[in-house]
């Protein structure tokens, strides 16, 4: 998917980051994400005319007009707003405790895996939660009603 950086994180309204890693400076070019100088992830992007943060995922390719600088982060959640999204496009793959932001009265969560079958569908009212979504890469996910937070999940695991 080719675009322009400063277009990228349209879809999602927070980041909180944790810490950064490595800082990058690319001068004018063309850039495919997972091939070279720009792994995929999330990153605070700096142009001339100011910073966003963005996730940037394999397979993109990243037009920069001018010189940009990327410093990739570490993050403990987002947000996202009322629409629809496509898991390692839009955001990273993972598995999430999805909840309402603070002031929505509920919001409606669905998520469709890869063969466009319903893997889930649930009303969050304004204390509930999903406390453990599994989200793969290619799945769609919609968000109606109000916004939700994608933070880290907690309980039992496996490897």
């Amino acid at each position: 998917m080719k675009r322009k950086i400063l277009a990228v994180a349209a879809a999602l309204s927070l980041f909180a980051a944790i810490g950064s890693a490595e800082t990058i400076t690319l001068p004018a070019g063309s850039y495919t994400v997972g091939e070279g100088e720009v792994n995929p992830g999330v990153y605070i992007v700096t142009t001339e005319s100011g910073s966003m943060k963005a996730f940037l995922p394999a397979g993109d390719v990243i037009e920069v007009e001018t010189e940009l600088t990327l410093e990739s982060v570490q993050v403990s959640g987002f947000t996202v707003d009322i629409g629809q999204y496509i898991v390692g496009v839009d955001f990273p793959a993972g598995k999430y405790k999805i909840e309402n932001v603070e002031g929505s009265t509920f919001s409606e969560f669905s998520c469709w895996n890869t063969d466009d079958r319903l893997q889930l569908s649930e009303y969050i009212n304004d204390d509930g939660y999903i406390g453990q979504a599994v989200l793969e890469d290619g799945y769609k996910v919609s968000v109606k009603k109000g916004a939700v937070h994608f933070g880290p999940a907690s309980g039992v695991t496996f490897d």
